[in-house]
């Protein structure tokens, strides 16, 4: 009956012991209740003249860039940005492969190329 006691007790320890790192990790699982992915855009009031010209004003329409005569488009001109937005180029060039601005110009930071996302999934409206 000893021998089967000590068997006994030496399970059950062995048992805890396997059960204490189980339940450990049980506690570190990311409780954090999941939020839908709301589009920042949704939210995001975007004016061409406050927010998007003076843009494209610093990092496009900079000298020997997009400005007034450019064979490529002026942009300090806003129906020449809005008919590039129309066919997509601005949208390739900016968002897709990321070729514009170009050097010496900085490129954009991620907070204005959301800026220009919106204003560009909103219409691309001059307001």
């Amino acid at each position: 009956m000893v021998h089967l006691n000590l068997l006994f007790h030496r399970t059950a320890r062995v048992a805890a012991a396997l059960a204490v790192p189980f339940l450990l990790v049980q506690g570190c699982t990311n409780d954090r209740e999941v939020l839908p992915d709301i589009p920042i855009c949704d939210t995001m009031q975007v004016s061409y003249a406050q927010d998007v010209y003076p843009l494209i004003q610093v990092s496009c329409a900079v000298s020997g860039c997009h400005e007034n005569g450019y064979i490529y488009g002026d942009f300090t001109n806003y129906q020449e940005l809005k008919d590039k937005v129309d066919l997509g180029v601005f949208q390739t060039e900016v968002f897709d492969q990321k070729s514009m601005p170009q050097a010496p110009v900085a490129p954009l930071t991620g907070a204005e190329l959301q800026l220009l996302e919106c204003w560009v999934e909103h219409g691309a409206l001059n307001n």
